[in-house]
């Protein structure tokens, strides 16, 4: 992935954002950090290692601050007008941090790149600072397991599914699944066959039929 492609997907993820098509990354990462996916303890220790660079530390900086600051937020407007004015100061806050936003992006960008490339280890490392697994691709709709699927990367695939937090009916802008894609591009059995069940388990849990899931109909 270029520089000048990722600019490209840094333009269209701002619209998406101004637009309401996607969620913030930090408000993901901050709602993972806060349900104890992230490891995150009380100095960030515990992440330091081979990604724990510039971006990385201002990253945690500024969500341990965020963390902070909505739960002061939060307490402060219960106190005084309730869920209410809890509700308006939290989206007025909500926009103070743009340039986490970008750096956040850039990780995602870094982690979508490992799984096209096979990198189950930077993939794993990303994915256990409480980064949203199921971020896409602005350009093309694809998740890491759309392109670990697409490009046979056993062990990110396996990396990925062992997180718990895929969703397995994602489409790509082609409507495609990951399921799909390690069909058309992949070549590994292995992999067909446990996309196949996690993708057709999860559908059941949608109360979806196979033909649904065939067609799309979701």
């Amino acid at each position: 992935m270029s520089i000048r492609e990722n600019q490209k997907r840094w333009a269209i993820y701002k619209k998406q954002l101004s637009d309401g098509e996607v969620e913030p990354l930090s408000s993901k990462m901050a709602r993972n950090m806060g349900q104890g996916f992230g490891l995150l303890g009380s100095s960030g220790e515990q992440l330091k290692g081979s990604l724990m660079n510039d971006v990385i530390d201002e990253v945690i900086k500024q969500l341990k601050n965020e963390e902070q600051e909505l739960e002061r937020l939060t307490m402060k407007a219960m106190e005084s007008q309730g869920i209410k004015k809890t509700k308006k100061q939290l989206a007025v806050f909500k926009g103070k941090y743009p340039d986490m936003e970008n750096k956040l992006f850039e990780l995602g960008m870094i982690f979508l790149d490992a799984a096209r490339r096979g990198n189950a280890d930077k993939v794993k490392e990303i994915e256990k600072t409480g980064f949203p697994v199921n971020f896409k691709d602005p350009i093309h709709g694809m998740t890491a397991l759309h392109y670990a699927a697409s490009s046979s990367a056993k062990e990110v695939v396996r990396e990925l599914v062992n997180s718990k937090k895929c969703d397995y009916l994602l489409r790509d802008q082609k409507g495609r699944t990951a399921l799909d894609l390690s069909y058309e591009f992949g070549r590994h059995r292995s992999v067909e066959r446990l996309l196949l069940n996690k993708t057709i388990g999860q559908a059941k849990q949608h109360g979806m039929s196979i033909s649904d899931l065939a067609c799309g109909n979701y």
